[in-house]
């Protein structure tokens, strides 16, 4: 089983706040289950590093190697990597700091992301169709995101890829048609976690933008995952509503549930 540890987890690993989410983690390492690392954990650290200047987080990169056994979870199968499986995106053995340092050595490009995301959080909180929290946060999945909207969304998606929709299965679970093409996939998981906060649906402050940024892109990875832990509760909601709606199976969870897993 693959579990995907959200980056705030990681930090309780690294902090020693989290003895007993350890101890479990331990243990279910010990049983062959996987904690993969992903692009996403080394952009979080690199944002502390290059931008904030607190290099003393360089030091995560070790607590990444020791969560994840040196396993990642990639977008693409690098030649340098050995290939340990793939259900779409790639789980390779591949130490944390090598692909921290292509992380880092790009972080500058983040910049433009950053921006669009303050701008989309902006319009998401003046979307006039927006629905008042008690009402949009008791929605089902299937109401925030109905199948002909979320075929819209993906059509959409493939029009902006220049991806030829032929390309894609026109019928059936939508991860499964998607999952295979990590770009479509990553930008269809944009539109939708977009959608979910312009419905009001637990919404990020427009001054979380950059933490919203890395919120989707953990939540891109954490769905070839079968467990996604994180003690980010909005972002628990619309992770796992956006999982239900394309039919990824990855269950989002809390550290307490976690580790009252019973296996």
């Amino acid at each position: 089983m693959n579990i995907y540890l959200d980056h705030n987890i990681i930090i309780s690993i690294h902090n020693d706040t989290a003895l007993e989410l350890r101890s479990k983690m331990e243990e279910l390492k010990a049983n062959g289950h996987v904690f993969p690392h992903s692009p996403a954990h080394c952009e979080e650290i690199a944002h502390s590093v290059v931008v904030l200047n607190k290099r003393k987080n360089l030091k995560q990169i070790k607590t990444l190697n020791y969560v994840s056994n040196k396993i990642a979870i990639l977008p693409y199968q690098r030649g340098d990597a050995e290939l340990i499986n793939c259900n779409g995106a790639y789980f390779v053995a591949e130490d944390a700091s090598k692909c921290y340092w292509r992380v880092a050595e790009s972080y500058h490009r983040n910049k433009t992301a950053e921006r669009i995301s303050s701008i989309q959080i902006r319009d998401a909180a003046e979307n006039p169709t927006r629905k008042a929290p008690i009402q949009a946060n008791n929605m089902s999945p299937n109401q925030l995101l109905p199948a002909k909207r979320l075929e819209e969304l993906l059509s959409s998606t493939l029009a902006h890829l220049k991806i030829d929709a032929n390309q894609i299965l026109s019928t059936g679970i939508i991860f499964d048609r998607i999952k295979h093409n990590f770009s479509v996939l990553e930008e269809f998981l944009e539109r939708i976690h977009l959608e979910i906060e312009s419905r009001g649906f637990h919404p990020e402050p427009p001054e979380n933008y950059r933490s919203r940024l890395h919120d989707i892109t953990h939540s891109i990875y954490a769905c070839y995952c079968d467990i996604f832990v994180s003690n980010d509760a909005r972002l628990r909601r619309r992770a796992q509503a956006a999982f239900v709606a394309i039919g990824s199976s990855c269950k989002v969870i809390n550290d307490a549930k976690f580790i009252a897993l019973p296996f």
